[in-house]
């Protein structure tokens, strides 16, 4: 899990694709058809909410943005995204993608990545396998294994998640995740669960509650961390307050750390967002920890300028003052033309900018 949880540090390196064009003789019905069809996909996702950094490899408590914001509407239908991509996905390589139409209500997508010997040949490293399931109800499940060949080429089973979307009513639903770990008997045992509810009342406040759980030495299911958040409109500011609680010795869980962040826009389109992070001290009570100011900026050109301070509280004078500051710079244009830039500018030790 920590691999998976930390492998979005990895470098990134873009897969070369060649570029799809239209063949000349297309006739313009079939041209009419794409259109019509294309336009019916994007009408259909404006439907439905993103759910985010939920079902993510990293970890979604440590996954502040996902909280941040007004960003999960609850709707009366929900729909499943795709699971995120593995590492494997970050390297360079050869994807092969298979949409399989089991019946009207099952669809299988499997891919597969193959990576160069060295040798020009190809080399099969994983197999991922989504099955989504919709059913009479209109409830929805899915089903996703990764698989990599062994010392032998073998394909084994490595992990295995299972979803499933649980509306309670208009405006309330709970996403169940599983997930599934081969064990010393090479069978695969449920190792985590995640259950996540969201909720939105009638003034557009929306309430969101994670948990996390691992299975303990008795075979139960044990809480070991939660993250609750509340986001509501106030004053033209979108406002919201987390709080993160976590399993003690006792195995009980107890608050860690409350969230606090403002996003707004200035009349100039400046888009501003304060981060708050209060943790519990040595002495049990809650102390400002870190501060993490975001400003972007939009010039007529169509540049984009984002500056983020983030601020930490000094281990000597006790103090909180500016640990990093991050500046990108971004032009616009398409993929030859744009460019962005990105600097870091640490301060001094008394956390003044040179």
């Amino acid at each position: 899990m920590i691999a998976r949880i930390l492998c979005f540090t990895a470098c990134l390196l873009i897969l070369l694709s060649l570029p799809v064009t239209a063949s000349p003789l297309q006739s313009e019905q079939e041209e009419k058809e794409k259109e019509e069809k294309q336009e019916e996909e994007e009408e259909e996702e404006k439907k439905f909410a993103v759910l985010g950094g939920w079902l993510n490899d990293r970890d979604p408590l440590n996954d502040r943005d996902s909280l941040a914001g007004m960003r999960y509407a609850a709707h009366q239908v929900r729909r499943l995204q795709p699971f995120p991509r593995g590492m494997e996905h970050d390297l360079q390589g050869y994807v092969e993608e298979e949409t399989i139409q089991v019946n009207p209500q099952t669809t299988r997508v499997v891919t597969r990545i193959y990576h160069d010997d060295g040798f020009g040949s190809r080399r099969l490293v994983s197999v991922t396998e989504e099955t989504r399931t919709v059913k009479k109800d209109g409830q929805e499940e899915a089903v996703r294994t990764i698989s990599r060949p062994d010392a032998n080429g073998r394909l084994q089973v490595e992990e295995k998640q299972t979803q499933r979307v649980v509306s309670r009513e208009d405006n309330e639903f709970e996403l169940q995740t599983v997930v599934s770990m081969p064990g010393a008997d090479r069978r695969l045992h449920p190792v985590e669960q995640f259950v996540q509810t969201e909720r939105r009342q009638a003034d557009g406040t929306v309430e969101l509650d994670l948990t996390s759980y691992v299975v303990d030495s008795h075979g139960r299911w044990q809480p070991v961390k939660r993250h609750t958040a509340v986001t509501r409109a106030v004053g033209g500011e979108s406002r919201t307050e987390e709080e993160v609680y976590q399993a003690d010795l006792n195995r009980r869980l107890s608050l860690t750390d409350r969230i606090t962040s403002r996003e707004w826009q200035a009349a100039n389109g400046t888009m501003r967002r304060t981060i708050e992070t209060r943790s519990v001290n040595p002495q049990g009570k809650l102390q400002l920890a870190e501060r993490v100011n975001t400003v972007r900026t939009t010039e007529p050109d169509g540049s984009v300028k984002i500056v983020q301070d983030q601020e930490l509280r000094h281990q000597g004078s006790g103090r909180i003052q500016l640990f990093e500051r991050i500046v990108s710079s971004s032009t616009p244009g398409d993929e030859a033309e744009g460019s962005t830039e990105l600097r870091a500018e640490p301060p001094d030790n008394n956390g003044r900018l040179p």
